[in-house]
């Protein structure tokens, strides 16, 4: 009889044991999104938002229009067809600067230093890419591409305020 004692206080042993590791070691949930769209390449998930840093700027170096240190940001592209497509054209929409401060052909900001900043977008070579007029077309590779481009802060040409600043730029993807 004792042996059935033990045999018994065993299995309720494992019972309790199995019971505590079948308790909730934390949980969630995933959510996966996309678009089809019709078109020669698809967007890297990583290029649909992103944020450029432009960091702290010394007021001195946006003075009469003078603009801070480019940086560079990219739009990769996916199993791009160049049958569908051989070249990418972009447009980045947003609103442009004050032209009477000289920034007309840069992206208007918002924070502080609104009015005073703007954000200047270009590719290859220095060229800048105005605010809702499409890049220069880039030629398309079968596979991946990357499109390149960088993004510098101007300063308006009567004052440069200090403070934080934003702007926003949407892109638009157009294949020939």
């Amino acid at each position: 009889m004792n042996m059935k004692k033990i045999v018994l206080a065993m299995a309720m042993s494992s019972a309790m044991i199995a019971g505590a590791n079948a308790a909730d070691q934390g949980h969630g949930k995933i959510t996966f999104e996309g678009t089809v769209i019709e078109a020669a390449c698809s967007i890297n998930p990583d290029s649909l938002d992103q944020t450029v840093s432009l960091g702290s700027i010394a007021r001195h170096q946006l003075l009469s229009g003078g603009k801070s240190t480019p940086r560079d940001f990219s739009i990769k592209l996916e199993d791009c067809d160049a049958k569908i497509g051989s070249n990418a054209e972009v447009t980045f929409n947003g609103p442009a600067g004050d032209q009477g401060e000289g920034l007309d052909k840069t992206f208007a900001t918002t924070g502080v230093a609104a009015g005073t900043v703007g954000v200047v977008i270009t590719q290859a070579g220095g060229v800048i890419v105005e605010p809702n007029k499409p890049a220069t077309a880039i030629a398309l590779n079968d596979g991946e591409n990357e499109l390149a481009f960088q993004a510098y802060a101007q300063g308006g040409t009567t004052t440069v305020a200090t403070g934080a600043f934003s702007a926003t730029a949407n892109f638009v993807m157009n294949y020939k």
